[in-house]
């Protein structure tokens, strides 16, 4: 009887496990073809508008004009094996890691590492539940210039014959945290680009390598004050800063690019593929115009000013919105020496080179017969020269002009203190 009861159970067992089973299967594959259903659609959509030959698209990889590889050397800045040769590849890849990074929490997600490439993508693309702040990207949510920066300038600097690749000058982008560019606001971010040189190379190998190619070069992302340290303080380089017009969504994609960018490596040419060309590139992923489309032997930071002056004046004249907010002069330190020398009477200049050949100890001897206000003057001159001396016999240290400069800065106080 028991046999029995037991073969008559258990087709019902087996019947009921086998229901199971399937409804299992037919639940995953329904829940798979849900999931698919938003990458699919992706793909499908990228595929009609052509995305893969959208020039921002080229741009975000690093495609140049009519190039068919892109210039970045790292094989990190790509999801796809191909994607440096490929952009549609890359493009396939970037969507698909879209929709399979639920299982990893950490900074190495694809949202994480190309930022810009999301966010432009999202404007295209059905990518459900994007948000500019993804949850998991830790450190990209801390980075502080996706909510510090308020606009961006665009820094050239005049030539410097002391070191041949800054000959023709240099530029760099300042990220300001107001929206009125200060060039005072020493901690606001700036980015360079440069190549990796060799400390002892000499000056021959430098020319010619930078000449053909010979050096890697990269970006680099740095406090104002030592770009300021280093060219108007320590150069003596005057820099112009031009503010640009960008829209929340260009000056959003310029930012995240630049934290895809930095750290990652290119081919360094003296002449053309140098900081001038690399920051024109960065600002032409955000505008319409081309700033570097017409580049034939050099490429020098001057043209690049010369291009932007340009399509402000066409845009200007077309009614459409300017894109240089305003233009300001940061002189050297060197050239505001100057400027304060020219302020001063023959009488007044005498003084002071009797001061500065004679030390402090005629101070107060060569101030005697001057009104209160030319006496201050003069202590601002003096106290100029003396900074500039101090800047210029770098890396010599000289104690007695240290403290020269010290007594004089207190003497000048004392007559604000009363």
């Amino acid at each position: 009887m028991g046999d029995v009861f037991t073969f008559m159970v258990n087709p019902f067992i087996n019947a009921k496990t086998i229901t199971l089973k399937i409804f299992c299967v037919l639940l995953f594959f329904v829940s798979a073809q849900a999931n698919a259903s938003p990458l699919s659609e992706a793909l499908d959509l990228s595929e009609k508008l052509d995305l893969k030959n959208h020039p921002t698209w080229l741009k975000l990889l690093h495609y140049e004009h009519s190039g068919d590889i892109s210039v970045v050397l790292n094989d990190t800045f790509f999801l796809s094996p191909d994607g440096r040769i490929d952009p549609e590849a890359e493009l396939k890849a970037t969507i698909n890691a879209y929709f399979i990074q639920q299982e990893e929490s950490d900074s190495n997600q694809a949202i994480c590492r190309f930022p810009a490439r999301y966010y432009w993508l999202s404007h295209h693309l059905p990518l459900s539940g994007y948000r500019l702040k993804d949850t998991s990207c830790s450190a990209l949510n801390k980075w502080g210039l996706l909510d510090s920066v308020k606009s961006v300038s665009l820094l050239l600097v005049s030539g410097y014959l002391g070191n041949p690749a800054s000959t023709f000058g240099h530029t760099f982008l300042k990220f300001n945290s107001n929206p009125i560019d200060n060039y005072t606001a020493l901690f606001d971010s700036t980015l360079n680009y440069g190549a990796v040189v060799p400390e002892d190379e000499n000056s021959l190998s430098y020319i010619v390598r930078g000449l053909f190619g010979g050096y890697e070069a990269g970006f680099s992302d740095k406090y104002f004050y030592t770009q300021d340290l280093v060219y108007s303080n320590t150069e003596f380089r005057d820099i112009w800063s031009y503010q640009l017009m960008l829209s929340d969504y260009e000056l959003t994609l310029l930012i995240l690019h630049v934290r895809e960018i930095v750290g990652n490596k290119f081919v360094y040419y003296f002449l053309d593929k140098n900081c001038a060309y690399r920051l024109g590139e960065l600002i032409d992923l955000v505008i319409e115009e081309e700033l570097i489309n017409d580049v034939r032997l050099w490429y020098f930071p001057v043209e690049l000013f010369h291009m932007l002056n340009s399509i402000d004046r066409d845009r200007q004249e077309s009614g459409s919105q300017k894109l240089i907010q305003s233009i300001k002069y940061i002189p050297s330190s060197q050239r505001e020496l100057y400027s304060q020398l020219k302020l001063l009477t023959p009488d007044e200049f005498r003084r002071l080179n009797t001061i500065i050949r004679e030390g402090n100890r005629s101070l107060q001897t060569q101030l005697q017969g001057l009104a209160s206000g030319r006496q201050i003057l003069l202590l601002d001159c003096l106290l100029a020269y003396q900074q500039y001396k101090i800047i210029a016999e770098k890396p010599d240290f000289n104690r007695k002009r240290h403290e020269e400069k010290k007594q004089t800065h207190q003497i000048l106080n004392n007559f604000f203190l009363g």
